[in-house]
């Protein structure tokens, strides 16, 4: 589960920080494009709020997973403990 959500959140960010070395080398030339910063910046923040979202979906997991485990068990009848 860990994998899948580093993969999406590098699949969100990978690009965005391409986008930014290629505007950061126009720039440092002298010739920046608002255009495709305003994309850039468009596509900072849905990856910042994706980056969000996979977090909040993961805390949700860690602390309800052990509730939901709990009451699987506790639903079979199992009286050991």
């Amino acid at each position: 589960m860990t994998l899948a959500i580093a993969g999406i959140a590098l699949a969100v960010v990978q690009p965005a920080v391409t986008r930014a070395a290629v505007l950061a080398a126009e720039g440092s030339l002298g010739s920046p494009s608002l255009g495709a910063m305003t994309h850039a910046f468009s596509a900072e923040r849905i990856g910042g709020a994706i980056n969000l979202a996979l977090a909040l979906v993961a805390i949700a997991l860690a602390v309800w997973r052990p509730r939901l485990g709990q009451s699987a068990r506790d639903s079979t009848g199992d009286d050991t403990g």
